[in-house]
């Protein structure tokens, strides 16, 4: 596969391919631009992460150069209408001139105290269903590499042009409303296959009214859920049709997945979601549990 893009550092000149996108095309001059203007900035910031090797060093000077060049493209301040929008990520595409993906990702990001905005999971997944890019939440239980549960509409939502929703709930009892949708990374030419993704945002389900892809949903009804896990080898719910291998989680782990913590009175819309389990306290317990994902 030729690249997309290409750096010239001597002759100081970037080249696109000419199926690249325009919003890759703009983001990507963003990243160049905050690379070159920022070097010494950028380098500092990773240099506190206290990396060990040379490629973890470089993996991350290109994420926080990606990141830059995102805050460039879709500025935090102005990037506070996401709420008003509702979330609607094609909307805040068009609005920013930049793909899908980028605006989901993008979403991740609006953590700045005193102007946070919903909490997202993300995950990506290639052609063949490998997870390549992973943001995970709380008590949204991801494995750390290989493939995601088949039950995710991250898998039903290849080759197809819209968004697909689901309410889903996990094998620890969180519930999330997940949100995917088929994404093409270039312009495919004349008998050229197509290079496709696909890309999902997560929240939790305490959020998902505050989304436009809440609407219509009952949030509370039982059997709207979908009954998922992380993926096979982590996942409990030996009886699932779907499942295609044994669980590797040896006792300790399965008691972890499969904890309920006591009733304790909370907000009455928690409740109807949660079961009278608050959402602090669930996430709280299935914190502990990340680590047998990750």
């Amino acid at each position: 596969m030729a690249r997309q893009v290409r750096f010239d550092t001597q002759a100081k000149v970037l080249w696109l391919h000419a199926s690249t996108t325009a919003a890759t095309r703009q983001f990507q001059m963003s990243r160049l631009y905050a690379q070159q203007a920022a070097p010494d900035t950028i380098r500092q910031v990773c240099d506190g992460f206290e990396l060990t090797t040379d490629e973890a060093r470089h993996l991350a000077l290109k994420a926080m150069g990606s990141y830059a060049a995102g805050a460039m493209v879709m500025p935090y301040a102005s990037f506070a209408e996401a709420e008003e929008k509702q979330y609607d990520v094609d909307l805040l595409s068009h609005t920013h001139t930049a793909g899908f993906e980028q605006v989901a990702h993008r979403l991740v990001t609006l953590r700045r105290k005193g102007a946070e905005g919903i909490p997202f999971g993300f995950l990506r997944t290639d052609p063949t269903g490998r997870l390549t890019k992973r943001f995970p939440l709380p008590g949204l239980s991801l494995p750390g590499s290989g493939h995601g549960c088949v039950l995710w509409p991250i898998y039903s939502v290849a080759g197809s042009t819209g968004v697909v929703r689901q309410i889903s709930e996990f094998t620890n009892g969180a519930r999330f409303l997940l949100v995917a949708k088929s994404v093409r990374k270039r312009v495919a030419a004349w008998q050229e296959q197509p290079l496709t993704f696909s890309v999902m945002l997560a929240c939790d389900l305490l959020h998902a009214d505050r989304t436009v892809y809440g609407r219509g949903l009952d949030l509370d009804d039982a059997a709207a859920r979908v009954p998922v896990g992380p993926n096979c080898l982590l996942c409990i719910r030996e009886e699932c049709s779907h499942r295609r291998g044994g669980c590797i989680c040896d006792v300790a782990v399965r008691v972890r997945l499969n904890s309920r913590i006591t009733p304790q009175p909370c907000h009455r819309k928690a409740a109807r979601r949660y079961g009278n389990r608050p959402p602090t306290a669930v996430r709280r317990r299935v914190r502990d549990c990340r680590s047998s994902f990750e």
